[in-house]
């Protein structure tokens, strides 16, 4: 295994020295300082072999992709691309045109280019098939995502994360702010359960900040849940501007 501590050109993260985690036991790729450097590494123009980009990136027999990002430049190594949901295509109001122009070039040339899909489930297999009907279906398999987490999990929770609530005294979701999610529903779905329950318990956002998410904003304050509804949200990559 190689962990590749940036990967691609769609998303940046200035804490990423620091905030990418190292496995001692796995080998990983030295981490690019900068968006531009990044850019040139993970998109190498045509004057690089595509065995001195393999050599770069550890040899590998299976690279994986997962995060829309795909790579072009790969000699001899198969390519598993992990396709999650095509909402960018079938919902444009819901993420803008940038972030749009990033999810589609990356799934495109994962369709000229993967040799597995991995859907994580029957909806996005049947868009992906939809959407790229070059595509051989055999090769578009259904991979439903799993809880990482058992009841066997020693890890210590974090502290001082949620001063002041207690285990199974609150109500958690975890999900970057952004339409897709769906907020304002479950805004509301939050605001009609604390009419029904005698003592409710808090609701507790975790996640990024990502855009057009005003309108929760001012959901919240609409609903009066200002008191209620807390936000525990992490800073968020800088995107890529596409000019590449």
């Amino acid at each position: 295994f190689v962990l590749y501590r940036t990967f691609g050109d769609g998303y940046w993260n200035p804490h990423g020295p620091h905030a990418t985690r190292v496995v001692p036991e796995v080998p990983s790729t030295p981490i690019q300082p900068s968006l531009v450097s990044a850019a040139e590494f993970w998109r190498p123009d045509a004057s690089v072999p595509k065995r001195e980009f393999e050599c770069a990136i550890g040899q590998p027999d299976v690279v994986h992709a997962h995060n829309y990002f795909c790579p072009t430049h790969l000699d001899s190594a198969r390519l598993v691309y992990t396709a999650h949901d095509l909402a960018f295509v079938h919902h444009p109001e819901w993420t803008t045109e940038e972030n749009r122009a990033l999810c589609y070039r990356g799934v495109f040339e994962a369709s000229l280019r993967a040799d597995a899909i991995a859907a994580v489930s029957e909806a996005t297999r049947r868009d992906w098939l939809d959407l790229f009907p070059h595509y051989p279906a055999d090769r578009v398999h259904v991979m439903p995502l799993a809880s990482r987490m058992d009841q066997q999990n020693t890890v210590r929770p974090p502290r001082g994360t949620l001063r002041g609530l207690g285990p199974r005294a609150f109500l958690l979701t975890v999900a970057t702010l952004e339409p897709r999610k769906n907020p304002i529903r479950l805004l509301r779905a939050y605001s009609a359960y604390r009419t029904r329950v005698a003592e409710p318990m808090p609701l507790v956002w975790a996640g990024a900040r990502g855009w057009l998410c005003d309108a929760f904003d001012a959901e919240v304050e609409a609903l009066d849940l200002t008191d209620h509804v807390l936000l525990r949200l992490l800073h968020r990559a800088h995107r890529h501007h596409l000019s590449l």
